[in-house]
């Protein structure tokens, strides 16, 4: 996948476990530091790493991928017409690129983007890049947003690469 590239990542996350299992800590915070050329991960608070829970805005990076990878769009300067539908945010209320909806984190420039992809597609790239539990199941336009699709942070470095295995964490 020619738009995957990565030396070093680092993540930090604050997470509320939704409707997560009763051990599972409430609220929490997960630092996590890869080093890809080695593969080494270093990480803090364990148990927070390790809960499953909806990406929500982080799924704009996969998703950008596919759109690319896929052609859906031509690259990141491509425009997508805005609807005229209502939008909680101004910023959000007109046409935008995939430069500009990854900086306003444009949901409904990503929903755009799933109609393009079909539900097939998203299952392949979600199983292409070993992405939490690669289940857009419940939604197509939904399904990152508290849907189906859940990933740990500390399952979610393995996705910084190309899954070379038949099944995903």
């Amino acid at each position: 996948m020619r738009y995957l590239a990565s030396s070093i990542v680092l993540t930090l996350f604050v997470v509320r476990a939704v409707g997560a299992e009763p051990r599972t800590p409430n609220t929490g915070s997960c630092f996590l530091l890869l080093d890809a050329r080695t593969s080494n991960l270093k990480r803090l608070l364990d148990d927070i790493c390790s809960t499953r829970l909806p990406p929500a805005s982080t799924f704009k990076i996969p998703h950008a991928i596919a759109a690319l990878d896929s052609g859906v769009i031509k690259n990141a300067d491509e425009v997508v017409a805005y609807d005229g539908s209502l939008q909680e945010y101004e910023a959000w209320r007109r046409d935008h690129t995939l430069r500009s909806a990854m900086r306003y984190s444009v949901v409904w420039y990503f929903q755009e983007i799933a109609k393009r992809l079909t539900m097939n597609r998203e299952a392949f790239y979600l199983r292409r890049l070993c992405y939490g539990n690669a289940d857009p199941s419940s939604d197509l336009t939904t399904f990152w947003l508290g849907g189906s699709l859940r990933i740990s942070p500390s399952s979610r470095w393995r996705s910084c690469g190309i899954c070379t295995t038949t099944s995903c964490q």
